[in-house]
C-alpha cells in the first residue's frame, strides 16, 4: 500500500522547512563570510558555501540517516579540516 497524498505533502512541507530554516541560512551566512574574506580570492563564494554545506549534509545523511557510517567511514575532523583547506587553497 502506498503513501497517501496528504502524507507525502506533509513530508515535503517538512523537508522544505528544513531547507528554508536551516540550509538556506547556513549557506547565506557562509557565503557572506566568504565574501568578506577577499584574501581567499574565491571566484564564487556561494558555490564554495554550497559545496561546504552540501558535503556536511552528505556526511550526516550517509552516516546517520542511511546508517552507512561503517560502509563509508570518514573521520569528522579530517573531513572538516580538508574542506577548509580546499577553500583556503582555492
Amino acid at each position: 500500500m502506498g503513501l497517501s497524498a496528504s502524507t507525502i505533502l506533509g513530508r515535503l512541507t517538512r523537508a522544505r522547512a528544513v531547507v528554508q530554516q536551516i540550509e538556506k541560512p547556513c549557506i547565506d551566512n557562509l557565503t557572506q563570510y566568504l565574501e568578506s574574506c577577499p584574501d581567499l580570492q574565491i571566484d564564487d563564494p556561494e558555490v564554495a558555501a554550497r559545496a561546504f554545506i552540501g558535503t556536511l549534509i552528505h556526511y550526516l545523511l550517509i552516516g546517520e540517516v542511511l546508517q552507512g557510517r561503517d560502509l563509508l567511514p570518514m573521520d569528522r575532523d579530517l573531513l572538516i579540516n580538508n574542506l577548509i583547506d580546499l577553500i583556503i587553497s582555492s
